[in-house]
């Protein structure tokens, strides 16, 4: 314990000491850029708020209105949960964030989650050969994206112990029951601990009162895509109910390919086509009564093959996910205490996946020549379990200090290891029948993990216009040890309507179940010693608004050095061998058209990274340099509204040693079309919406990069697609 604690202290003073002196770096920037904004002040372009109108006739009164609500709905997007746990507004958090309605997810069409994320400054989406989506932040990606917190509802969804993260279900998350996302970039560990070390996404689904009655919608769209959705949310005798059903089945997007990992051999089924064929169920339910609350969610999922496990094209390969969580909890202001607040919350997660991977086609030969009859077959499982609890205290000490503090508690579980399979996994040879392994040859060990943290944040206005936030959580695993990690932030608004942030934040990354106990795998060598990986973030962000509000902007400015970074070296084991730095630009802008027009706004975000290996001082590769989006949206008329956006990309660098020449930047262009309240007299049809989205209109060909030593091209994305939907309420 003395040695933990003089190890803490050290850690601290030449972590402040870091802080002052990458603080410092950046005053000079930050002074530059008030300077420019001042002089945009001086020439008149920020007087004030813009003047209205009184309204007159019913057409001005209805118009009026509707502005009315439009900005309370946009009022209602300056206010965020997730960066200290405690609604407060975006300009006083101590984090760089970005913000998603309901409204914005409708206009643009989206279609799941990704969709939506593809759109905000700082992310970026590819695809890996098993078809699951890598959600890359600020120049750094990984196959499972466990280095991204999820969250629905403050509930997190890395169940997937194996192998960290939740993109393996819910990046295609159905977004009807989608009230707002939340988008951290940068370390958020401070308050939450392991997984939030790039990024945190926190889905907040809607309430009863936002429904009051049943929603639905069916969706029908290329490549023989349905979705169905029953939305149904009440206040019945104080139980505030909402409860959500989604069907979604596809054939998908077959991809071409000229030739896979076996290069034209005989045996090889390519040139062929992908298969990947989706199936997904969703089923939620919240109750809340009188501070008491229940939340439910099961997620089952099922996917056909991109290119396999191996690089293969092969026709036998689907993988399966069930997923549920259940969380019982009460808030409550305490009467003991003035401004005291408790909220206490206990949960059980449940993560299952049957994957049957068919690594190699039919006639392929194992090392002694004899060929598989039926391809090189592997079935495996694996059940994870987390069961929990957290105590949470805000209080407000005075009007302009705020104290957060917490406790919580974990246990995790992995068992039920199911291996079948026709090869000897250590030799490679064939076995004739499939034979069950589970118990002589498993592919990983059970395990048991148990941990607890301490957090607290101290909120702290020393002016009405100067936020300053401490915080720092400590988190303690039975497998690994302890992880201390801080944050410090200061908010200012140093001129009217313009904000100054600068950031410091530690995060780091547990090593999954697979990175710590994989056995009987000559590919992948689990390592029992690993440490976690660490990261350090500052950022300097300053913006505002000018002409009159109508033209809001906001640059950021961010610096990552990730260290112990967990991968495999050349004896193929896992371990701690690998740092990197990112630096990089975000800039964001919105033009809004509420007072000039109907209604509408163009935005655009623009993102500069440059993520180097700190080992090898080389670029890191698969991940672009430049990148950008631009989004309008607007109401052409009462009833006919309009959606565009398009994303442009640079050109992706290879690894050192892949002589293949860099990935083709390309541009997408995306619009969608709605036409609603038509049939104003009736009860039903009056709240009736029908949409059209098509998606990369002009058929643009595009790739996302395949690693070095799997395919000689790259993998072939989606063409041309549309989407149609027809929903109402009642």
């Amino acid at each position: 314990m003395v040695k933990c604690r003089l190890f803490e202290r050290v850690f601290l003073k030449e972590m402040f000491m870091k802080i002052i002196r990458n603080l410092s770096l950046l005053l000079g920037f930050i002074a530059l850029f008030a300077c420019a904004q001042c002089l945009a002040q001086d020439a008149g372009f920020n007087s004030g708020v813009p003047n209205f109108v009184t309204p007159g006739s019913d057409e001005d009164i209805e118009k009026f209105i509707n502005n009315e609500l439009a900005l309370l709905h946009a009022e209602q997007g300056k206010f965020l949960v997730s960066a200290t746990k405690s609604r407060e507004r975006i300009s006083k958090a101590p984090a760089i964030i970005t913000v998603i309605t309901d409204e914005e997810i409708n206009n643009m069409g989206a279609r799941n989650l990704i969709d939506v994320l593809r759109r905000v400054p700082g992310l970026g989406v590819t695809q890996n050969n098993l078809f699951v989506n890598e959600i890359e932040v600020r120049g750094i990606k990984t196959r499972s994206s466990e280095k991204i917190l999820m969250m629905v509802d403050g509930h997190y969804l890395d169940n997937d112990l194996i192998n960290g993260g939740g993109t393996d279900v819910f990046d295609t998350l159905p977004l009807e029951n989608v009230k707002k996302i939340e988008i951290t970039r940068g370390p958020a560990s401070a308050m939450y601990g392991a997984n939030a070390f790039l990024a945190m996404i926190h889905i907040f689904t809607k309430n009863a009162e936002d429904v009051n009655g049943f929603e639905a919608s069916i969706k029908r769209g290329s490549y023989l895509t349905e979705h169905y959705n029953v939305l149904y949310g009440k206040n019945i005798k104080g139980v505030n109910i909402i409860a959500n059903l989604s069907f979604f089945d596809t054939d998908g997007f077959g991809a071409d390919v000229e030739q896979d990992i076996l290069g034209g051999a005989p045996f090889a089924t390519a040139p062929d086509e992908t298969d990947q064929f989706g199936k997904r169920r969703d089923l939620d339910l919240k109750l809340d009564y009188n501070g008491f609350r229940f939340r439910g969610k099961y997620a089952q999922r099922e996917d056909g093959h991109y290119f396999g496990a191996t690089s293969a094209i092969a026709d036998e390969t689907k993988t399966r996910y069930d997923d549920y969580f259940l969380e019982v909890g009460y808030n409550r202001d305490l009467d003991i205490i003035d401004d005291l607040n408790l909220d206490i919350r206990l949960y059980r997660d449940f993560f299952h996946f049957d994957n049957d991977l068919e690594l190699f086609p039919e006639g392929f030969p194992d090392p002694t020549g004899i060929p598989f009859p039926n391809g090189m077959l592997l079935n495996g499982e694996v059940e994870n379990t987390k069961m929990g609890g957290e105590i949470l205290t805000r209080y407000k000490i005075t009007d302009s200090n705020t104290l957060i503090s917490g406790a919580m508690a974990e246990h995790q579980k992995q068992f039920d290891i199911v291996a079948r399979q026709n090869f000897n996994p250590l030799t490679g040879e064939f076995l004739g029948d499939v034979q069950d392994l589970s118990d002589t040859i498993p592919w990983t060990e059970a395990a048991n993990r148990d941990l607890w943290a301490l957090y607290f944040e101290d909120l702290w206005d020393i002016t009405e216009d100067l936020r300053l936030t401490i915080g720092a959580r400590y988190d303690r695993y039975n497998d690994f040890g302890g992880e201390f990690n801080p944050r410090l932030g200061l908010s200012w608004r140093f001129l009217y309507k313009y904000d100054l942030k600068l950031l410091y934040g530690h995060g780091f990354r547990a090593p999954t179940f697979a990175e710590l106990h994989n056995i009987n795998n000559p590919v992948i060598i689990g390592n029992s010693g690993l440490d976690p990986e660490e990261i350090e973030t500052i950022e300097a962000s300053v913006g505002g608004a000018i002409i009159n509000g109508f033209l809001k902007s906001k640059v950021t400015f961010f610096r990552n050095d990730i260290h112990d970074l967990i991968g495999i070296d050349a004896n193929n084991t896992i371990e701690n061998a690998g740092s990197a730095r990112i630096h990089g630009i975000e800039l964001e802008m919105l033009a809004d058209f509420l007072f000039f027009l109907e209604g509408g706004q163009i935005k655009f975000n623009y993102t500069y990274q440059h993520p180097k290996d700190r080992d090898t001082n080389r670029r890191i590769a698969d991940v672009p340099t430049h990148k950008a989006n631009i989004m309008a949206d607007f109401d052409l008329t009462e009833h006919f509204s309009a959606h565009a956006d398009l994303f442009i990309k640079d050109s992706t660098p290879r690894a050192p040693g892949d002589t293949r020449g860099e990935v083709p930047g390309y541009a997408l262009f995306n619009t969608s079309f709605a036409v609603k309240n038509l049939w104003k007299k009736h009860k039903i049809f009056r709240t009736m919406e029908l949409r059209a989205s098509v998606y990369n209109v002009f058929d643009k060909k595009y790739q996302d990069p395949s690693p070095m030593g799997t395919i000689p091209e790259d993998y072939n994305m989606p063409r041309r697609s549309a989407m149609f939907e027809v929903s109402f309420s009642y």
